[in-house]
């Protein structure tokens, strides 16, 4: 911290009427027939109490910077007149004395002269420190340096700049006024070709970790997984290049604006998503059932009514009928959409990486995981478009390395085994094991 002898600023306390928000206002008297003004006991008082009000502010001030410093804490301060101010710094301390500070260091310097490091401090007086010191485990060190001292340095330190911009500005009358000195004109050549060689000639010893992002969600590393597994087509392919662009892409027109469009294909699966993490378990018997909670749902303003129509119920219910819905339905612990985060070595994840300690965060929610007999069971739902085997058998291959990832990370972070990983496509009602 430094400027610690600069005057409190207190000009708020010289108007010639103060405003205060609890005491009003404050005017000076004047005098009409002599012109003379003086203060009146109103402003007397409102000029102490906003006066005291701004100490306390800096008092907060030095609180702040005081108490952020974790290892070590500078303080810097000047001060003119010093063997005076260490006089005004000996007498006791107390609340009046500390009101009538001007600075930080009217504040700081009385504590430290009690501090029994500070000796240096009190050998100011040039007599006997009468006042009791106070025993803390703090260390302080204490320097305090001349003005004319400090001209001196920065004398010396301005010959040396000139003298380095004089060699910059003429190297042609530096060089030959070592000429005489062709061992040491040499010597200088030689280092400095050394050290511009040496400096051109570095390379960044983690080259390969340039490269490496420092977190992946599962849904990015299955698309990079996919690149080389599985077919892209060109629009799929435009998402995986845009994997670590930032930038927002804006449609022609916003969905608000455009009542005609409807919900995209992926916008639907998230709505099924949705709906299958809000169900109450206990009542999916019947598609009553669960049209009762989805329509709960629109009444929560949870859904909106649009999105309530676009879920195929069908699926839903035919879900919740199936093997795994009833093997769900019954489990004595069931989580649904469960985030997680965790961490793998990079070159685990990416291909082209040489095997180090460089890891990448690794985030990703999981659909849905229950409990079977002390082990857990994996189903990740898909709405994914299914057409025949061929595309059933794409479908797994992409997202293989996704469930293998959920699976890792779940008996990581539980400490429980998985003994099912199931791909359920909800588009033909059937549950791929992997």
């Amino acid at each position: 911290m430094a400027g610690l002898g600069s005057k409190f600023n207190l000009k708020d306390t010289s108007a010639s009427v103060l405003l205060h928000k609890d005491l009003g206002l404050g005017p000076k008297y004047v005098n009409p027939e002599t012109r003379q003004s003086c203060d009146t006991i109103a402003r007397t008082v409102m000029k102490q109490v906003i006066r005291l009000e701004n100490l306390a502010e800096e008092m907060r001030i030095l609180y702040v910077g005081l108490t952020r410093p974790r290892e070590k804490l500078i303080l810097i301060g000047s001060v003119d007149k010093f063997e005076k101010c260490a006089e005004q710094w000996a007498r006791p301390v107390s609340p009046y004395s500390l009101s009538q500070g001007k600075n930080f260091l009217d504040w700081i310097v009385p504590v430290l002269m009690r501090h029994p490091d500070c000796e240096n401090l009190r050998d100011i007086l040039g007599k006997p420190f009468m006042q009791p010191l106070w025993q803390n485990n703090s260390q302080w060190k204490i320097y305090m340096h001349d003005r004319r001292k400090i001209a001196v340095i920065k004398g010396e330190e301005e010959v040396k700049k000139q003298e380095l911009l004089s060699r910059l500005y003429n190297p042609g009358e530096y060089i030959k006024g070592l000429a005489d000195k062709n061992d040491a004109v040499n010597k200088c050549v030689e280092n400095l070709r050394n050290m511009i060689e040496k400096r051109f000639a570095w390379n960044y010893p983690c080259k390969h970790a340039v490269n490496v992002p420092s977190k992946l969600t599962v849904t990015e590393i299955t698309k990079l997984q996919g690149l080389r597994a599985v077919h892209i087509s060109d629009d799929e392919q435009v998402s995986v290049l845009r994997l670590f662009d930032d930038h927002p892409y804006f449609s022609a027109k916003p969905k608000f604006l455009d009542s005609t469009r409807g919900f995209s294909a992926a916008e639907k699966g998230t709505i099924v998503h949705f709906i299958l993490q809000h169900l109450d378990l206990h009542r999916t018997g019947s598609m009553e059932e669960i049209q009762r909670q989805v329509d709960e749902m629109v009444q929560l303003e949870l859904l909106t009514c649009e999105e309530a129509h676009a879920a195929d119920m069908d699926r839903i219910r035919a879900f919740f009928e199936s093997e795994t819905g009833i093997r769900m339905r019954n489990a004595s612990c069931v989580r649904r959409e469960v985030p997680f985060n965790y961490r793998k070595k990079a070159h685990e994840i990416m291909d082209n990486l040489q095997s180090g300690d460089d890891t990448l965060l690794i985030q990703g929610v999981i659909d849905c995981f229950f409990e079977e007999q002390g082990q857990w069971v994996i189903v990740d739902y898909k709405t994914d478009y299914v057409n025949s085997p061929e595309r059933i058998n794409q479908i797994v291959k992409r997202y293989r390395m996704q469930m293998d990832l959920y699976a890792e990370a779940l008996e990581q972070i539980t400490g429980k085994p998985v003994k099912e990983k199931i791909l359920y496509l909800l588009s033909i009602n059937k549950a791929v094991k992997m």
